[in-house]
């Protein structure tokens, strides 16, 4: 069980921050104006949040899991 939980937290670890995911095509424009890159810095954003929320959800569910 513990084994178990310890390989979770390691691959969500070093998974955890865009390692694992592919790169946003969108990303790899180049903007051509100011309003451009103000657009693609809110959407990284967003996706940030969306990113820390998810490894929240995860760390929450490992916890669950320990208490098990």
């Amino acid at each position: 069980m513990e084994v178990a939980v310890a390989a979770i937290a390691l691959i969500t670890f070093f998974c955890g921050r865009s390692v694992c995911c592919e790169p946003s095509p969108k990303m790899k424009l180049k903007p051509s104006s100011s309003k451009d890159m103000e657009l693609m810095m809110n959407e990284y954003m967003e996706y940030m949040a969306m990113e820390d929320q998810l490894q929240k959800d995860q760390y929450q569910q490992l916890k669950q899991l320990y208490r098990r």
